[in-house]
């Protein structure tokens, strides 16, 4: 039997749970709050903030459930993600300039429930693409 699968819209930052406030201030805070999205899936809780700073939209993904920050599209997000990957996966993520990271979510595979990283990388053109590797920076298949 399957868990159910839902997600619902929080209405004010101040009503997630004290770790998730700790977790995503520093990315939110005197940025103006969009939406907040709570998921329930894969026997996980995650939140997600989308917010506006200096004209751009970015968003922060949460795992309630591990306590860990799993991705998102702000720059600060990456370097935070990116740090706790083991050595040859935080080589495997780094793009070469002019090329960018667009956004970066660590996920978890439906098929044997294993975390991976799915990178959203951007080239000068404006062209997206994006990859799925193991935590350790090998391709995942």
């Amino acid at each position: 039997m399957t868990m159910a699968e839902y997600e619902y819209v929080v209405k004010d930052f101040d009503s997630l749970s004290e770790d998730a406030r700790q977790a995503l201030a520093e990315f939110v805070d005197g940025a103006q709050i969009i939406e907040i999205v709570t998921s329930h899936a894969h026997g996980v809780v995650e939140t997600s903030v989308s917010y506006l700073r200096d004209g751009k939209v970015y968003d922060v993904i949460y795992d309630e459930t591990t306590r860990k920050l799993l991705g998102g599209s702000d720059p600060a997000v990456f370097d935070r993600v990116i740090a706790v990957l083991p050595e040859s996966g935080r080589a495997a993520v780094q793009v070469l300039p002019p090329e960018k990271i667009r956004k970066i979510k660590i996920k978890h595979d439906d098929k044997d429930n294993r975390e991976y990283v799915h990178l959203h990388t951007i080239d000068p053109e404006g062209n997206i693409s994006n990859r799925k590797l193991e935590l350790d920076g090998r391709s995942k298949h």
